[in-house]
């Protein structure tokens, strides 16, 4: 459950804490010195003594800056007629929306004073600043010289004025008539939000008199709801659209072309371009909306909920051409488009286009919709007339009559603080502007509160809510993205590629090259012996269906495209397609050379080099030692020359390793003491953490401490990945470590066999070199992205395998993991998938398809057609039989994740489920079955009980639940005791007194 700062109440107090105006920030010594020399200057000014020693009354802080404002007090309301003229202050920095008052005002004969709240400070007032502003007198003299305050662009700004109307004094709140005017900001920059969203229900709630709410779209009272449960009466008065901007003059040709204003490093932008999409590109600008109109149409995929632009271009009869609805949803889920408000917007379900003004019912019959970028290239080639509607004679008609109607409601508003204003020099009809209107809030279910408690208590059901609602759009968009076509993927990495700040630094492979990944893929199949082979008995099985090889040809391809690399290339972090091709070749070359070297060459590899001449393999062997910093730049740049030198310094031969910091210490060294007391194995230990922000000294010294283990800081091995201190670290403390078979356990694991048995009794890591189990099967997947870079996955992977048929989202468990580094393949396999481990390259698209490191380590082998093999079956669950409804259910079990090993034995449990819910001494004292589900079908996990739940199949044949044998329960227990002395004595007394 995710919870936003809930600092209760401080700010609606009126004790200041931070001063109003400090907004100045020291920076340097001279700084100092000026500030110093400045409040000396201040103290002198404002405490100077009469001639018979009293301290003379200061003039508040807050009236010197706003005279620094050019905020000048007005005189008492000045007489019309019969009517008053109200005194406006217009409380806003934004330029658009003073233009548009501008012309609100004028058009009801009213004039108003502009007061730029810069002066306070940046963005995002906080409650202290703000009662510290009322103390001050600021509310004061603004509200005394006022009587209309109209807050516009951004809420906070305002609070002093807005959070004075919750003071228990009468005489320190606001009187003058407050009008809060939101346009997309209520909440913008806020700090404190807690107290910041409890205000706006209390103001809600208890409605003050001269508190007026006003929006100019339909988003910004739902997300008041939705993220304050604040639901008071608003007035929607959307802008008037008018613009002062001349036309420019076009030329014939630009004239009949769509305009676009896309930035070229958007995916949109790519897609567009590659489509052949006739259209003109105009970055910065454009020359406003009367400009836009002499265009043939305007292409916009919006980036907020409501612009100024869509009203000034309604108002100018632009031609606007927008995705529809169901495609900008499609654009923004699978990350094509960038659109801020998405978030909150999407709360609101299937109906979240009705809070958005561009698909407004009001709007939307002057607008022209796209279904998808097809349809869009057959809107601008058609030699059909595209403006069907008469939009540019329509448009502006239609909106003239919004916006009448919106300065009626103007003139109510007006009214009802007791001003007769006209319009355009007509009597105002009271009641003929907008209606005023209310929003939802999140569920009908749920009571308005009436309390400060009930508000609190209500407040927290809501940010469970918003919890829910976050994993349903990530699960969407997860699926959505499922979906998205080679073209779409292609774009998008490309688009990451163009923002990246180091763009001008990577290079771009030779796109002769473009389908080399076939050749690669064929090539690492034949090198393994698959040529002329059935499927039956192969790996890979690329060459199944082949019944000729041009050996020398390929070859000679790999090596025209290792030679076209410079050395000192730099790839983009998000271009996983020249990743693939790269490490693929690498992996390829270097495989054939080092089997060369080591006289361990099978008749496959042999033929391959023979392909070769004397001269292609002499500048082969020259171009790798070259470009190893290239492919993997990360690693051998400080500690290793080249993955020779990095393979001599695994120097122990068997060990066991842990990654964990300062969360994970407690756990690791109860793993730790597990395995050398209960299981009584004592292999060398290596933990690595991730720099010393990871891992204090006097942990770190405590582990080296223990006979046999040693901690090691990753950073020592890998300087420049310490951003990545969490499991993401695991591929390179695996690859770090000195071991040549490497026993990796995460920290919270319990096994109930010794690491050296494990290592020494599986056939699996005999014949592979790697030993990897199943995870669970959560939900159905789609793996359409992976297969864009992986190409083509090996026959496993495509027919047995989860992840690939699309049958699970998840394949693999990453918590128990063994490797034997003595084997090239797989330290190329380890490199790869600490590269697509590194921040950089996992935000340009594996964060967005999979889930953490675990992944990455089989896929990484797929992607190097090196052979490996999971342990047979799924993992299950270890712990008790579930009930429901007061019946105990025989087929499904309640607990942590379990695995069997590949003999069918259970082997370890990953305790976090248990130990996260602080139920492991239930689990302990209740651990009686075991579950192996016979299906890796999803839908048996039971995510809605703590822990979860895993069934079996109803009626199934095959026995798929077993007793817990004495022996393991026995090691649960020890463990128990070990994990209970530890609580109780403190982890450092512990290992004074018993180790």
């Amino acid at each position: 459950m995710v919870h936003i700062q809930t600092r209760r109440s401080s700010s609606l107090s009126h004790t200041p804490r931070t001063k109003c105006f400090n907004f100045l920030r020291i920076r340097n010594t001279r700084l100092v010195v000026l500030a110093l020399l400045t409040t000396a200057f201040v103290v002198i000014v404002f405490f100077r003594k009469d001639a018979i020693g009293r301290p003379k009354e200061r003039m508040p802080v807050s009236n010197q800056l706003l005279q620094q404002a050019n905020y000048k007090a007005q005189s008492e309301p000045a007489q019309a007629g019969l009517a008053k003229v109200p005194r406006i202050v217009y409380y806003n920095r934004h330029s658009a929306c003073h233009a548009n008052m501008l012309q609100v005002t004028q058009r009801l004969n009213l004039t108003f004073q502009t007061l730029n709240p810069g002066f306070l400070g940046g963005l995002g007032m906080d409650g202290d600043k703000a009662n510290s502003c009322i103390n001050d007198g600021f509310v004061r003299t603004v509200c005394e010289t006022a009587d209309v305050i109209i807050v516009a662009d951004t809420m906070p700004d305002a609070r002093p004025l807005f959070q004075s109307l919750v003071r228990e004094s009468e005489h320190e709140r606001c009187k003058a008539n407050i009008v809060l005017e939101l346009t997309t900001r209520f909440d913008w920059g806020v700090p404190d939000r807690f107290d910041y969203y409890k205000l706006n229900w209390k103001l809600a709630a208890t409605a003050p008199k001269n508190l007026f709410w006003v929006t100019n779209n339909a988003f910004e009272p739902l997300d008041l709801s939705f993220e304050a449960l604040a639901t008071p009466k608003f007035r929607m008065l959307r802008p008037t659209g008018n613009t002062e901007l001349p036309a420019r003059r076009l030329s014939p040709s630009d004239a009949s072309l769509a305009m676009c204003r896309q930035e070229t490093h958007s995916p949109v932008y790519a897609i567009m371009k590659r489509m052949q999409i006739p259209f003109k590109h105009v970055s910065g600008g454009y020359g406003g909306p009367k400009t836009l109109a002499n265009y043939r149409a305007f292409i916009e995929f919006p980036y907020q909920v409501s612009t100024m632009k869509l009203y000034e271009n309604l108002a100018a009869g632009v031609v606007m051409l927008l995705p529809s609805k169901d495609f900008f949803r499609e654009l923004i889920e699978k990350d094509l488009h960038a659109f801020g408000p998405w978030d909150k917007i999407s709360r609101a379900g299937d109906d979240w286009h009705k809070y958005m003004d561009y698909y407004a019912p009001e709007i939307a019959p002057f607008v022209y919709y796209f279904n998808s970028f097809n349809h869009l290239k057959s809107m601008l080639t058609s030699d059909a007339i595209l403006d069907t509607k008469n939009v540019r004679e329509t448009a502006p008609k239609a909106y003239k009559k919004l916006v009448d109607r919106m300065l009626h409601g103007w003139a109510d508003l007006f009214d009802e603080m007791g001003y007769k204003v006209t319009v355009d020099g007509q009597i105002h009809t009271p009641g003929s502007g907008v209606e005023v209107t209310q929003a939802p809030l999140y569920s009908s279910s749920v009571s308005k509160p009436a309390t400060d408690a009930e508000w609190e208590k209500e407040f927290e059901k809501l940010m469970d809510w918003h919890e829910t609602t976050r994993q349903t759009r990530i699960y969407r968009a997860r699926e959505v993205r499922g979906a998205m076509t080679e073209d779409e993927i292609d774009a998008y990495t490309n688009s990451l590629e163009k923002k990246n700040p180091q763009r001008k630094k990577f290079a771009t492979l030779d796109d002769k090259f473009a389908q080399i990944d076939s050749t690669l893929i064929k090539l690492l199949d034949y090198a393994n012996g698959e040529f002329g082979k059935a499927e039956t008995d192969v790996f890979g099985g690329s060459l199944v269906s082949v019944e000729g090889f041009d050996l020398k040809a390929a070859m000679t391809e790999v090596h025209d495209f290792l030679q076209s690399i410079s050395q000192n290339a730099i790839l983009g972090p998000s271009n996983y397609g020249g990743v693939s091709k790269l490490h693929r070749a690498f992996a390829l070359m270097s495989s054939l050379f080092h089997s060369e070297e080591t006289s361990r060459s099978t008749e496959s590899e042999t033929k391959l080099l023979d392909s070769l001449t004397e001269e292609q393999r002499n500048s082969m062997k020259t171009k790798l030692k070259t470009l190893t910093r290239v492919v993997y730049p990360w690693a051998f740049s400080n500690s290793f020359t080249g993955i020779t030198d990095l393979m001599g310094s695994f120097k122990q031969p068997k060990g066991i390793v842990l990654s964990f910091g300062e969360n994970g210490f407690e756990r690791g060294l109860l793993a730790i003491q597990h395995i050398r007391k209960n299981l009584n194995c004592h292999l060398p230990i290596e933990v690595f953490y991730n720099g010393i922000q990871d891992l204090d000294t006097a942990k770190s010294q405590a582990l080296n401490n223990l006979k046999g283990v040693s901690a090691r800081n990753l950073q020592d091995v890998f300087p420049g990945i310490a951003e990545d201190r969490n499991y993401h670290s695991k591929p390179y403390a695996v690859l770090a470590a000195s071991f040549k078979h490497v026993i990796y356990l995460d920290d919270d694991v319990i096994l109930f066999k010794s690491p050296e048995e494990i290592a020494t009794a599986s056939n699996i890591f005999k014949d592979y070199g790697t030993l990897f189990f199943k995870g669970r099967s959560f939900e159905f997947g789609n793996s359409r992205w992976t297969r864009w870079f992986i190409k083509s996955p090996s026959v496993a992977a495509n027919t047995t395998g989860r992840y690939f048929t699309n049958l699970s989202k998840d394949e693999m468990d990453a918590s128990l993991m063994l490797f034997d580094k003595t084997r090239l393949k797989v330290v190329l396999g380890l490199l790869t998938s600490c590269h697509l481990n590194l921040r950089e390259v996992r935000e340009g698209g594996l964060d967005k398809h999979l889930q953490g490191d675990k992944e990455t380590y089989w896929l990484s082998l797929e992607l190097l057609r090196v052979p490996y093999k999971f342990v047979p079956g799924i993992a299950g669950a270890a712990g008790s039989l579930q009930e429901k409804d007061g019946k105990v259910q025989p087929n499904s079990v309640c607990g942590p994740q379990s695995h069997l090993d590949e003999f069918g034995e259970l082997l370890h449990v990953n305790s976090r489920s248990a130990r996260f819910n602080n139920e492991l001494d239930k689990w302990e004292k209740s651990l009686s079955y075991y579950i192996a589900p016979a299906s890796g079908d999803p839908g048996r996990v039971d995510s809605t009980t703590q822990p979860w739940c895993i069934s079996g199949q109803p009626g199934g044949s095959v026995t798929e639940v077993f007793s817990v044998g004495k022996r393991e329960k026995d090691l649960v227990l020890k463990l128990r005791e070990v994990e209970m002395e530890m609580q109780h004595e403190s982890w450092m007394h512990f290992l004074q007194e018993h180790v």
